[in-house]
């Protein structure tokens, strides 16, 4: 239920910010309603200042009525320019952080909510009541006055978001928290390799898609009476078909009901989601600049910054070596979950913008400095992995240059990959004297 409820809220954020603003009307709609009844004597505990007539309060609002319908096209006319222009320009998955951001659909939904208020109020003013005062018109101003400040918040939002250094900012912040995370997960002192090894039952996907959410309390309530290692193949992000292995148990202790729970507790979608994988986040910013350095852009200086920005990220990956998660349950039983390797996770991202950019000397330099980055605070294993890649794109791209001048602009620092960078050499000389 858990997951069904987290990816209910995924699939619908967008219309839930907007229909949380549009009750929230409703609600302040009943409440006036109610004060500025005959009945309800609650009139005489309010302000003089805050009243107005019938008539003027019913002037108010068809004026609001009005403004607002207006500014409700406006707002989302321009919500669908800057779609596609983060489409045309960016990438079109980049569109997803522009719609998920809550301001987006928050201010939609305020100025649906002030239409709504204003005109049902406006139908619950009676003629024969002109000489009554009321409280609507007022509140009706305060709200269009709220509504307009929340405007400028979404063109201050608009004019940061069609900025790519922005963009770039916001989707690094939130995949270097995920980062975080993983690596926080990942347990390397209760791994146990051979466990991981000892796979006898296959559990299938019961439905095509992208893994995106592993009910890791439920598995563990459902399997932790019994002496068995559950090991899930698939990681988060993995497009799987329906009937493949997306886990592995040790022994086959469970009945058919159990396993079929079991498989309920992998969640797939028909995208990807940005919150529960690290890697969309690096996928985004590999896209841009693969689309930056297309013969259509040819946009070098944007790929280099894309490039500066994926290593800042992948150098927080390659300080640890495993990349299995043990989880802990309060039984016998013993959960790994695999994760994609450093090297898997560096050439999936990499690779793309290196068949278009390996012609370019500048962006070579600008891979080999990200590769000298990631390497200086890497481990032994994954600095190994690093020269191998810098071998191979060297001697795949060297061949391109002509020019030596074009040559020198990367070979100084693909060198000092290779030999160590003087800043890794002090690293290793520290861990050194430590360990003396």
């Amino acid at each position: 239920m858990d997951n069904e409820l987290k990816l209910f809220f995924y699939k619908n954020r967008r219309w839930i910010y907007c229909l949380e603003y549009i009750l929230y009307s409703v609600i302040l709609l009943a409440i006036v309603t109610y004060i500025d009844s005959s009945y309800s004597g609650a009139q005489s505990n309010i302000p003089r200042i805050m009243l107005s007539s019938v008539s003027l309060a019913k002037t108010v609002l068809s004026s609001l009525v009005a403004a607002l319908l207006t500014i409700t096209t406006f707002t989302f006319s321009t919500i669908l320019t800057v779609f596609s222009l983060y489409h045309n320009s960016f990438t079109p998955r980049s569109v997803e952080n522009f719609l998920d951001k809550k301001i987006t659909m928050k201010v939609l939904g305020i100025f649906i909510g002030g239409f709504v208020y204003c005109l049902v109020s406006l139908n619950f003013m009676e003629a024969s009541h002109d000489q009554r005062l009321v409280i609507a018109g007022t509140i009706g101003v305060i709200y269009a006055i709220w509504a307009a400040i929340y405007f400028v918040i979404f063109v201050q939002t608009v004019l940061n978001g069609i900025n790519y250094t922005n963009l770039l900012e916001e989707i690094s912040e939130n995949t270097e928290k995920l980062i975080e995370k993983e690596i926080e997960a990942r347990n390397f002192e209760y791994v146990n390799e051979d466990e991981i090894t000892k796979n006898q039952v296959e559990l299938l996907a019961n439905e095509t898609g992208y893994l995106e959410i592993i009910g890791f309390d439920k598995l563990k309530s459902l399997i932790e009476e019994e002496d068995v290692v559950l090991t899930i193949a698939s990681s988060i992000g993995d497009f799987v078909m329906k009937g493949s292995t997306i886990a592995y148990l040790s022994r086959d202790v469970f009945d058919y009901e159990t396993i079929e729970k079991i498989q309920k507790q992998f969640t797939f979608t028909q995208k990807r989601i940005a919150e529960e994988d690290y890697k969309e986040g690096i996928r985004k910013i590999s896209e841009i600049a693969v689309r930056a350095l297309s013969p259509g852009i040819n946009d070098p200086n944007t790929a280099i910054h894309c490039i500066r920005k994926i290593c800042i990220l992948l150098s927080e990956l390659a300080k640890v070596d495993g990349h299995y998660h043990y989880i802990e349950t309060d039984g016998m039983a013993r959960i790994y979950y695999t994760s994609k390797t450093f090297k898997e996770t560096l050439v999936e991202h990499l690779y793309p913008i290196l068949n278009y950019g390996e012609s370019d000397a500048a962006v070579l330099r600008a891979i080999f400095q990200g590769l000298l980055l990631i390497k200086v605070g890497a481990t032994p294993t994954n600095k190994k992995i690093i020269n191998e890649m810098s071998e191979d794109i060297y001697k795949n791209a060297a061949q391109n240059f002509h020019r030596e001048m074009d040559l020198e602009l990367f070979m100084d620092v693909y060198q000092e990959i290779i030999t160590g960078s003087k800043e890794e050499n002090e690293i290793e000389y520290e861990m050194i004297i430590k360990n003396d």
